[in-house]
């Protein structure tokens, strides 16, 4: 079986071993960075519980051969159900997880047990998390509930103590240029700078090299120079980060909250790589109402009061 993820070898085998010794924990909680696989990573062990192979081919992430690991893989496993955010929405509604739980209930249809994969569980209100929790305390048989979580620490502690931790490690900066290099023509100066910015995660790596990278970083460059933080207002940096956002499906003011979205996580990158450099006052700082901004968006705040307010929050601590 080919493994879900690129690199992480020691990681992985570390999954197969518990899972040919007979380990199997009723409620997963897949933790990493953006970018890092979760979502791969969860659909290969929801794989691995369906699959019809004896446990040494299973093993973690099933034998990518049989009639169920095919299912899973094309999405049509009628025993998989995989639930998050709809397009232009910044929760999952509760009404969902409830309906989630009820089917959880009604047992297997094709006989080899029920998963369950909630994307970004971190995000869900508290009213959601507590629907989880009878299926998390009192699970149906062979009933597998996946969540996979970018700050699990949003969850609530009664959800994560009754999950078992797979915490998904980062790449090396080895391994992101070697990815990088084999999908883009970039030289390999600018390979490298993308490698240690993305800090392990091969999906951020691949957005910065991407094409939008450069304006991004020209647009976010203000939040690093105290003589232009001085001339920009914050509805101005605002109005710079998003006055080319175009709605897609999911509606202008998601679009908008994707890229503002973008450009913290770039702002968070670079604030790492001053750091390294000492080419700025206070990274740290920034790094914290960064981290604050992207709580805001999460909790449905609009993009552009977020990004001002952020740049509100970086000028007034240099003043």
């Amino acid at each position: 079986m080919t493994r879900p993820l690129r690199g992480l070898e020691a990681f992985q085998d570390h999954l197969e071993r518990l899972a040919r010794r007979g380990r199997a924990h009723h409620a997963l909680l897949v933790t990493g960075m953006r970018g890092c696989g979760k979502r791969t990573l969860a659909r290969a062990l929801g794989r691995g519980r369906l699959c019809t192979a004896d446990v040494d081919e299973r093993g973690a992430f099933g034998c990518g051969r049989c009639g169920p690991c095919g299912r899973v893989d094309r999405g049509q496993h009628t025993d998989v159900t995989v639930v998050e955010r709809e397009a232009g929405k910044t929760r999952v509604p509760v009404e969902a997880l409830r309906n989630l739980v009820d089917e959880l209930m009604r047992g297997s249809l094709e006989g080899q047990g029920r998963v369950a994969i909630l994307i970004d569980a971190d995000r869900l209100q508290r009213e959601g998390q507590n629907a989880l929790l009878k299926t998390l305390e009192e699970p149906a048989p062979r009933t597998t509930l996946i969540l996979t979580a970018e700050r699990p620490e949003a969850l609530l502690d009664t959800v994560r103590s009754r999950c078992e931790r797979v915490a998904v490690p980062g790449l090396s900066e080895e391994d992101l240029c070697a990815a990088l290099s084999e999908h883009t023509t970039l030289e390999p100066a600018t390979v490298e700078r993308y490698a240690r910015l993305a800090r392990g995660s091969l999906g951020l790596a691949h957005a910065f090299a991407g094409g939008e990278f450069s304006e991004l970083e020209a647009r976010c460059r203000s939040v690093f120079d105290a003589r232009e933080r001085t001339r920009v207002a914050p509805q101005a940096f605002a109005h710079r980060v998003l006055e080319d956002v175009e709605p897609g499906e999911e509606g202008i003011r998601q679009a908008k909250v994707l890229r503002a979205r973008s450009a913290l996580r770039l702002v968070l990158a670079l604030a790492h790589e001053a750091a390294q450099q000492d080419a700025t006052d206070d990274p740290w700082r920034i790094v914290e109402h960064a981290f604050d901004a992207l709580g805001d968006l999460d909790l449905g705040l609009a993009a552009d009061i977020v990004l001002a307010g952020f740049f509100a929050s970086v000028t007034s601590d240099a003043a």
